[in-house]
């Protein structure tokens, strides 16, 4: 499942950030966020980081996951990351449905 949202900033440029939830771990969700950003006046989206660079292929797994927490962290806030999450999350929870008839 995934979920979008574009965030236009003052200055005319925008960021899309695409969150998708992977898996789950223990219980807990694991939430996986890609972040693009798109010039003023500009059509292309562009990742904040390239994964075919020498200097981020030769990272471990690990680390890789803090090169882009960081690379992502250049462009949107922490908060706006939680939003994004949180968009995905009320798109897939379950709705309650209670019934207007009691149940013998």
């Amino acid at each position: 499942m995934k979920a979008e949202k574009i965030i236009k900033r003052e200055d005319g440029s925008r960021v899309r950030i695409i969150t998708s939830l992977r898996d789950s771990y223990a219980n807990k969700p694991i939430y996986e966020s890609i972040v693009h950003i798109c010039g003023k006046g500009k059509r292309t989206w562009t990742g904040t980081y390239s994964d075919g660079d020498f200097s981020f292929r030769r990272l471990s797994m690990d680390e890789r996951k803090v090169f882009i927490n960081e690379k992502n962290l250049e462009y949107v806030t922490e908060q706006e990351l939680h939003d994004a999450k949180l968009e995905l999350w009320e798109s897939i929870k379950p709705e309650i449905r209670i019934s207007a008839t009691p149940s013998p």
